[in-house]
């Protein structure tokens, strides 16, 4: 049986980083922030025949776009935007 090493855990592994806490008020001018990727590990020696990984963005149950509202993501840049005065996003 031959195994993808691209989707086989035993061998790689996704080394990401997370995106801080950030705080909003409501109404006020739009936040920006950036997540800065992740690497994609393979052993028992590193190779790029996985390609590329992909970020998408979700919130609320909701695919995140470059013009989505009231977060939207650019993933060219992997930035994220964020600006509402909607109360009932609050909490």
């Amino acid at each position: 049986m031959m195994r993808n090493p691209c989707i086989d855990p035993q061998y790689t592994s996704i080394l990401s980083t997370f995106v801080t806490d950030q705080t909003y008020q409501l109404g006020a001018a739009p936040i920006e922030f950036q997540h800065f990727g992740a690497d994609l590990v393979t052993s028992p020696n590193q190779h790029s025949l996985c390609g590329d990984l992909t970020f998408v963005v979700w919130f609320v149950d909701d695919y995140v776009g470059p013009t989505s509202k009231p977060l939207s993501y650019d993933s060219d840049t992997f930035t994220m935007t964020f600006e509402t005065s909607d109360p009932s996003l609050v909490g």
